[in-house]
């Protein structure tokens, strides 16, 4: 399912492991310029560097804490942020929903159906720049 259209993808995932797949998956398969940062790196810089189209966000253990400083900035508060929680946190799951995300994919998920949200949520207009 590639994308005739760009789009720039901020990742922050601390599991190397799924950090490659989905970089994978979300850059190779489908054509989309993927940055990655874990939680402990200097994300929010690259965030506001990169300005990405989309931010997926592993949703265990900062999510929130990731999420409330992104919309809480200026230069990124309007970028859509998914977040991965595992099913059984419900909880986190509400909580995280009310603090602003576009959407939350429960874990385990399908690197396919996580590429379909990310259509789903960001609108891929002329503005878009072709993939190099």
């Amino acid at each position: 399912m590639p994308s005739q259209r760009c789009l720039r993808l901020l990742l922050i995932e601390d599991v190397d492991d799924i950090q490659a797949i989905l970089r994978f998956s979300l850059g190779t398969l489908s054509g989309w310029q993927v940055f990655t940062a874990k939680s402990t790196q200097a994300w929010f810089a690259l965030a506001q560097d990169k300005l990405p189209d989309v931010i997926v966000v592993d949703g265990d253990p900062n999510a929130r804490e990731i999420l409330i400083q992104l919309k809480a900035d200026a230069l990124t508060q309007e970028i859509p942020v998914i977040c991965l929680v595992s099913r059984d946190r419900v909880s986190d799951q509400l909580q995280i929903q009310q603090d602003g995300a576009a959407a939350i994919v429960g874990k385990p998920f399908d690197p396919i159906a996580l590429m379909q949200i990310i259509l789903n949520i960001v609108e891929l207009d002329s503005e878009n720049e072709v993939c190099p």
